[in-house]
C-alpha cells in the first residue's frame, strides 16, 4: 500500500479516499447511523430540491467496549446531524439552508407542524433541541480558517483525523477485524496502525 523511506510515506499505491469517506468514518466511529448524498426531490421536478453530503443520527445510550467518543456526541437525548463537507467553500449551501424542513419532513425527525419553526431556529443558530432530541449543523473543512457560517465546524486536521488516529490505535485488537469493511475504512487503518500521527494526517491530506 506504501514504501516508507526515512520514516516517511512518500508513495501511495492505489490509495483512493475523499473527504466523504473520512467524515463517514468519524460519525461510524462514535456509534451513528448515516446516509451519504441524501436528496431531496422535488414534487413536480426532475431537479432535486437540494441534496445533503451527510445525515447522521445517534442514540443516546449507544456504548461499545470503554470508548469514549467525541465531545460534541451527547449521552442524553436523540441526536441528528446535518452534515456538509467543504474543500474551498466554507458554508452551507443556500439550497440546503432553504430547505432544512423539508429534510426533516422526509427523515421524520420531527413532525409537520415542528418543521417550519425549526427550520427557522436551525439558519439562526445552527441547532435546535427538546427534552429528548436534538439537531445541530455540521460543516467540516479542511481547516477552520475563514470560518463565517451557522452551525458547528470540525476541521479535518484538528479535530476528524486525530479521533479517527486514536479510536484506531487505542482499539487496535478489535478493529483488526474489518475485512468486510469499504476500503477506505481499511485504509485509514492500516496508514493509522502503521504511521504517527502527524505523519498519518499528512498522507491524508495530500490524496483526498
Amino acid at each position: 500500500m506504501y514504501q516508507r523511506i526515512k520514516n516517511e510515506v512518500v508513495f501511495l499505491v492505489g490509495a483512493n479516499i475523499s473527504l466523504g469517506d473520512i467524515v463517514y468514518w468519524f460519525f461510524r466511529l462514535n456509534g451513528c447511523f448515516t446516509i451519504q448524498n441524501f436528496i431531496v426531490h422535488s414534487e413536480g421536478s426532475a431537479v432535486p430540491k437540494t441534496e445533503v453530503d451527510l445525515l447522521a443520527v445517534r442514540f443516546p445510550d449507544r456504548k461499545e467496549l470503554d470508548m469514549r467518543d467525541h465531545p460534541i456526541f451527547l449521552t442524553q437525548k436523540i441526536q441528528l446531524f446535518i452534515v456538509e463537507e467543504k474543500n474551498s467553500k466554507r458554508s452551507f449551501n443556500h439550497p440546503t439552508k432553504r430547505n432544512f424542513d423539508e429534510i426533516l419532513r422526509r427523515v421524520g425527525f420531527v413532525n409537520d407542524e415542528e418543521a417550519e419553526k425549526i427550520k427557522e431556529c436551525l439558519n439562526a443558530n445552527g441547532k435546535w433541541e427538546d427534552d429528548k432530541r436534538y439537531i445541530e449543523l455540521i460543516l467540516v473543512t479542511k481547516n477552520k480558517n475563514h470560518i463565517n457560517d451557522i452551525g458547528r465546524h470540525l476541521s479535518l486536521k484538528d479535530d476528524i483525523l486525530p479521533f479517527i488516529y486514536h479510536r484506531f490505535r487505542q482499539y487496535h485488537e478489535q478493529k483488526k477485524q474489518h475485512k468486510e469493511w469499504p476500503k477506505s475504512g481499511i485504509l485509514l487503518f492500516e496508514l493509522a496502525a502503521n504511521l504517527d500521527e502527524n505523519v498519518f494526517i499528512r498522507v491524508i491530506e495530500k490524496i483526498i
